[in-house]
């Protein structure tokens, strides 16, 4: 939380050097949003994270938006190729927790994993308990 409140610290630092660049009503969210920051909910405990194999994704639907992980299954590799959150929900850990589901469906059906996303290269750097499922020639 301390965390958020300085990024929202910090942006509106910047842009008060030039008040005029946001509109009346920017202004008026950026206030409301900032006094109401700590009923943000951060505990994504209970996430339902679903593997839509027809798909070929792991997602989850938070406040009636589609999170998801993309991911292609060939010759025993699964490349994830692709993490999306709405702009509105970003900050909560959902996309984490999905990685996580999708690491964790890799490992337990003796897949290799390529992290052809960025944020997944990022998790994985993180989680070192993860990079034993990395493919050969995977980059981190």
């Amino acid at each position: 939380m301390a965390a958020l409140r300085a990024w929202i610290g910090t942006v509106g630092a910047a842009r008060s050097a030039a008040p005029d660049s946001f509109t009346a009503s920017e202004r008026g969210s950026r206030l409301a949003f900032a006094s109401h920051i700590d009923s943000i909910t951060l505990d994504m405990t209970d996430l339902d994270v679903v593997h839509n194999s027809a798909a070929g994704r792991f997602e989850a639907v938070v406040d009636g938006e589609l999170c998801r992980a993309d991911y292609r299954l060939q010759d025993g590799v699964m490349r994830i190729h692709h993490t999306e959150v709405p702009y509105r929900l970003e900050g909560r850990g959902i996309a984490g927790r999905i990685v996580a589901k999708a690491l964790e469906y890799a490992r337990e059906n003796g897949l290799q994993v390529m992290p052809a996303c960025a944020f997944v290269r990022a998790y994985m750097r993180k989680h070192r308990e993860t990079q034993d499922l990395l493919a050969p020639g995977a980059v981190l």
